[in-house]
């Protein structure tokens, strides 16, 4: 792959960050998902905001990964 299409990767990754990053509601959007997911079961509501605390975190360490990954790859280190 040529180096620019290299750097294509990594700017449409840091674009995709971006937008993501723009849905102001997105905290409600993941509780709702766990909540979907953890169903009636009986959850404290701490527990469920402490693990989409946990859950939100990792994505984001995640996904700054691989733009990390996407760059020292453009960079062909």
């Amino acid at each position: 792959m040529t180096k620019s299409r290299r750097w294509l990767a990594a700017l449409l990754w840091a674009a995709v960050i971006f937008a993501f990053s723009a849905d102001s509601h997105s905290g409600e959007h993941s509780h709702d998902v766990l909540q979907f997911f953890l169903g009636d079961s009986v959850v404290a509501e701490r527990q469920v905001v402490v693990a989409q605390l946990v859950i939100r975190k990792l994505a984001h360490m995640t996904e700054y990964a691989v733009l990390c990954g996407l760059i020292c790859w453009a960079w062909g280190k």
